[in-house]
């Protein structure tokens, strides 16, 4: 979705993610309150620059050939794992969480877990999936294998790695 917006207006793409998470703050300071610590401020100010500058270092180093489908599996498996585990960390840790990360457990607390985070942000994902796609760009399956499959392995970080390793050490 960001990439889309980023390729309608001109704007980086780290801009337009800023400027989404800080459009999602305000239903965050109105039903998830809760979400809101000094790791909120701080990923609304660093998440888009380092976006820019992660993708300007990573990408040509990444480049894959499309025909290239096996490294591009490891690399999309690979870079979902990390990505997933990195975010139920830092949601663990409760040190605060990025607008669109706790759009999906506000929608579990107002549904009072009929809908479950995994499954919340399987549609959070798949909506800003289909909104890119209206807004120009490119939904390959990676695409697609991302959107249904981050809430569901985020919930499996949560569950079996990191609260235990966190409860082990007295830190959850």
């Amino acid at each position: 979705m960001n990439l889309g917006y980023s390729l309608l207006t001109g704007l980086s793409f780290g801009s337009c993610v800023s400027i989404f998470n800080v459009l999602l703050l305000i239903p965050m300071l109105t039903c998830g309150r809760r979400y809101l610590r000094i790791g909120t401020f701080l990923y609304l100010i660093l998440l888009g620059s380092v976006s820019d500058f992660s993708y300007s270092i990573f990408a040509p180093v990444l480049a894959v050939p499309a025909s290239d489908l096996v490294a591009r599996i490891i690399l999309l498996l690979s870079g979902m794992a990390v990505s997933c585990f990195g975010v139920s960390l830092y949601m663990c840790l409760n040190f605060g969480m990025g607008p669109y990360d706790a759009f999906s457990c506000i929608i579990d607390d107002m549904t009072h877990g009929r809908l479950p985070f995994r499954y919340a942000r399987i549609l959070l994902d798949s909506t800003a999936v289909i909104i890119g796609f209206l807004l120009g760009s490119l939904v390959g399956i990676g695409t697609v294998v991302m959107a249904l499959g981050m809430g569901p392995l985020i919930n499996f970080f949560n569950k079996h790695i990191n609260i235990p390793i966190l409860r082990r050490n007295g830190l959850y």
